[in-house]
């Protein structure tokens, strides 16, 4: 369930911000698996589309050279939790293009360039399902999914829609002055749909987010950044406008409607691409230009440090080419400048005395007692309601399952400190 740019404006993209208490117990540096060469293919290059919530599931293309025509190609592939590959022409037909991969690893969304529909497909199920276009529209393609896979949202005629069973495929409509929408993705639970609309002519980009009960609207920006990137946090309370300039850009708060500009921290330029929550605290993903480009990690309990070095591996030089992380900020996918795709992972950071958020059910209403029931039902072992709750270590102090946690959720819950 990712965050990507659609094909035709793929951002250049990179960076990460982790936190704590969900982190790799030690740092790794990991590339990605690559096929050997044969007869008519020569393998080149990696990208790297999305990733599932665990950092499990990666999947992406590879492209190669057939030395017998000097003609180029890709293949579209799944890089499994074993680092091992699924070529997916061995099931889909080759027209198939990925753009997105469930939360729970076991959906894929993207377009069919031959008919240029969107489609979903369940891993291991005969075909995939076109989910159609709009009403007078020529063409759709879908960008990002839901972690069950049962929201899969999209653009089709030049708008961004929105698709479920039980709805089929809908337009989410359009803003005053919008008029292509070059990106669309969705909250773990679809109920958030976030996107960027480009005016060619005026050189603008403008920001939206879609629920059910607010309708489309545009997402305030920092005045005097330009941005292309639009990025939703998986609980679908915050929205980032990326890439800005000369900034690397802002933060929205969808519920207290608050815009707070991402800081430097590093005496270089850096882009921020990717935003989730964590243990309490905010993960936000970027790259750091000038003087070489590196991975950046930002974190309130560290402030803006390189990514290779708190994992504790050798930096390698970055490519100018998308790079995602997983939803539970975990999990970082960049390019290296060879063109191959690599997995790094953090280790555990320290928050200190920070609890997690009392939005625990992660519906977006914050605070409801239904997060109050939702989190007791987890800690006594039942399953969470909306699929998509946080940890019952909510006062992040390592110990779970933990009375104090209780105590702490409550607390905070009445207004008191964590």
């Amino acid at each position: 369930m990712r965050k990507t740019l659609t094909a035709r404006f793929a951002a250049c993209l990179v960076f990460a911000t982790l936190t704590a208490g969900h982190a790799h117990a030690q740092g790794c540096y990991t590339p990605l698996t690559m096929p050997p060469d044969t007869a008519t293919r020569d393998y080149q290059s990696q990208q790297a589309w999305d990733v599932s919530a665990d950092g499990g599931v990666v999947v992406g293309q590879i492209n190669y050279i057939d030395p017998t025509t000097n003609l180029g190609g890709n293949r579209q592939v799944i890089w499994n939790a074993n680092n091992s590959i699924t070529f997916l022409d061995q099931t889909l037909p080759p027209s198939y293009i990925v753009r997105g991969v469930s939360g729970n690893g076991q959906w894929i969304v993207g377009e069919d360039q031959t008919l240029i529909r969107a489609f979903r497909w369940r891993i291991g199920n005969p075909g995939p399902e076109s989910l159609y276009i709009v009403p007078g529209a020529d063409t759709s393609e879908s960008t990002d999914v839901s972690f069950d896979g049962n929201t899969v949202v999209g653009i089709s005629g030049n708008r961004p829609f929105r698709w479920t069973p039980q709805t089929g495929i809908v337009s989410l409509g359009t803003l005053p002055g919008a008029t292509i929408c070059i990106s669309a993705e969705c909250s773990a639970d679809g109920s958030v749909v976030a996107g960027t609309f480009y005016t060619p002519i005026a050189f603008t980009y403008i920001h939206y987010v879609w629920t059910q009960a607010t309708g489309l609207r545009a997402v305030p920006t920092l005045v005097g950044t330009q941005s292309r990137i639009t990025r939703v946090s998986s609980d679908g309370m915050y929205v980032l406008t990326g890439d800005g300039y000369p900034a690397p850009g802002g933060l929205w708060n969808r519920v207290t409607n608050a815009l707070t500009p991402i800081v430097q921290g590093i005496p270089t330029y850096w882009e921020a691409n990717d935003v989730e929550p964590s243990a309490g605290a905010l993960a936000i993903a970027g790259r750091r230009l000038g003087g070489g480009t590196s991975i950046v990690v930002s974190h309130p309990a560290t402030g803006v440090v390189d990514a290779f070095q708190r994992a504790g591996v050798a930096p390698v030089a970055i490519a100018s080419v998308p790079v995602v992380m997983s939803n539970d900020a975990r999990t970082i996918l960049a390019t290296a400048a060879d063109q191959r795709v690599f997995k790094i992972c953090l280790p555990p950071w320290t928050v200190g005395n920070t609890c997690d958020s009392i939005d625990f059910n992660r519906d977006g209403l914050s605070p409801d007692t239904a997060d109050i029931t939702a989190f007791l039902r987890v800690f006594s072992g039942g399953s969470c309601p909306t699929a998509n709750c946080g940890d019952i270590d909510f006062n992040n102090d390592g110990a779970s399952p933990d009375t104090a946690d209780i105590d702490a959720f409550l607390r905070v819950f009445s207004g008191g400190s964590c």
